[in-house]
């Protein structure tokens, strides 16, 4: 029987980006591919195969549901944030359910811009918007593009977040390991002198380790916990993890995994008491402002993956090493390159660029205290007393994810997943390139609010 020793091992946990607890009847649960057990804990959905009755009911799931001009595909589709507002708020005084339309803002999927409008005292966001459905996973999504849109929900609560009255928070969530199960891993290893090249064997160490680790606990900072912003951010925590150790199938083709890097030669992390995490910042090709600051135009990609290696002592405890181990690195610059494709090819992370968008819309307008500057009223939007932001339960805990892959002299072990989003460093060299002040301000003026009082107008 070959034996091997352990070459290293690699744990990953979700740092920074919001995500809550749900219960496997809530929608969002039915709305993405994953759901929260009657113990709180986060899971997998397996999916059925489809018999003709399912097969129909997908199908007819996915007609467009959007009606009217909202239908019509647009290149660059506009919401006034201060007349939405006060739409919203004769509908909830009126006691009213609030209209599809509205829930779905007019089927914007992108934030391009953000304008102000001082003259009117009106502030517009504004990118590509075309009708909507419902996909068979229970997303409203774009009718051609698939792209999820952007939800009336998720706007309200990235502007509470960045209220003019508060300090700018750093949004995020993150799966936090325990002490107490890290170092409970580490006797484990300690424990294996040699591994058996046999996957017999291997399954056996892997339940061990998953065993010893236990549940990681679930933590959301700079939002709600219990909103679908938070919730896709876990999604998207939760599956990075897994794409990266071989969990999930290649979200793309030729897509390769942190595993297969580590098993090519870049490094499987090195010391038994060193630790992968990856995690999302915001990435954008470029944020220009206009000399006076009633301009913002959002460019490129919204995302990248950051990873370091973590020190574990014998208590389990975590300290920054500052160090990077090469396969992570290649895993982490592999994903950012190819994130385009990723997140139209898996709508949860189309949907955290949403998330990313909405998040530095609101922090523009906290930062250049563009509602109280030029008089703009959202307080139907902004104020917590306005109670129809949808609330589900909060997921608390997520199991551990454990793989291996077999190398020629010896066994890449690796435990976890990662995330971050801090929209401030996005903000702090914001300009406009000369050649392009001139096509901001153009676009700002045909995109300026229409005279017949509505939300949105293309």
């Amino acid at each position: 029987m070959i034996r091997s020793r352990i070459r290293s091992m690699s744990v990953a946990w979700l740092v920074a980006i919001g995500f809550g607890a749900l219960s496997t009847a809530s929608a969002w649960g039915q709305a993405a591919g994953v759901y929260v057990d009657s113990d709180g804990v986060l899971r997998e959905k397996v999916r059925e195969q489809s018999d003709a009755t399912l097969h129909d009911q997908r199908r007819r799931a996915r007609r467009p549901t959007s009606v009217g001009e909202a239908a019509t595909p647009s290149a660059l589709r506009k919401v006034s944030i201060v007349r939405l507002a006060a739409a919203l708020s004769q509908v909830l005084s009126a006691g009213q359910p609030i209209p599809e339309e509205m829930r779905n803002l007019a089927g914007l999927h992108s934030i391009h811009y953000v304008f102000a409008y001082p003259e009117s005292s009106d502030v517009v966001i504004a990118g590509p918007a075309e009708g909507w459905m419902t996909d068979e996973a229970g997303r409203v999504v774009g009718a051609k593009t698939g792209r999820p849109v952007i939800l009336l929900d998720d706007l309200a609560v990235a502007l509470r977040a960045f209220r003019p009255d508060s300090e700018s928070p750093v949004v995020g969530c993150s799966f936090e390991p325990t002490a107490d199960g890290l170092a409970r891993v580490q006797d484990v290893v300690g424990q294996v002198k040699a591994v058996e090249r046999d996957p017999n064997f291997m399954d056996g160490l892997i339940d061990r380790l998953r065993a010893a680790q236990g549940a990681h606990d679930i933590r959301v900072f700079g939002v709600p916990a219990d909103t679908h912003l938070a919730l896709v951010m876990v999604e998207a925590d939760y599956r990075l993890k897994r794409i990266g150790i071989d969990l999930e199938p290649a979200p793309v083709p030729r897509f390769q995994s942190y595993l297969d890097f580590a098993v090519r030669g870049g490094g499987g992390g090195g010391d038994g008491d060193l630790f992968n995490r990856w995690w999302f910042v915001p990435q954008y090709e470029a944020i220009e402002r206009s000399a006076d600051g009633n301009a913002y135009r959002l460019k490129g990609q919204r995302l990248q993956i950051l990873t370091e290696m973590d020190y574990l002592d014998a208590t389990g405890q975590r300290t920054a090493s500052g160090k990077v181990n090469r396969a992570s690195l290649q895993y982490a610059e592999h994903f950012t390159k190819r994130y385009r494709e990723i997140a139209a090819a898996v709508p949860v992370y189309a949907a955290l660029e949403n998330v990313v968008d909405l998040v530095l819309a609101a922090s523009i307008l906290q930062r250049e205290d563009l509602p109280a500057r030029i008089g703009a009223d959202i307080d139907a939007l902004v104020s917590p007393e306005h109670d129809f932001v949808e609330r589900f339960e909060v997921p608390r805990q997520v199991e551990p994810s454990v793989n291996y892959r077999f190398k020629k002299r010896g066994v890449i072990l690796s435990v976890g997943g990662g995330v971050v989003l801090n929209v401030n460093d996005a903000l702090r060299n914001t300009a406009v390139p000369s050649d392009s002040e001139r096509t901001l301000e153009t676009t700002q003026q045909t995109s300026r609010p229409q005279s017949d009082r509505r939300w949105w107008w293309d």
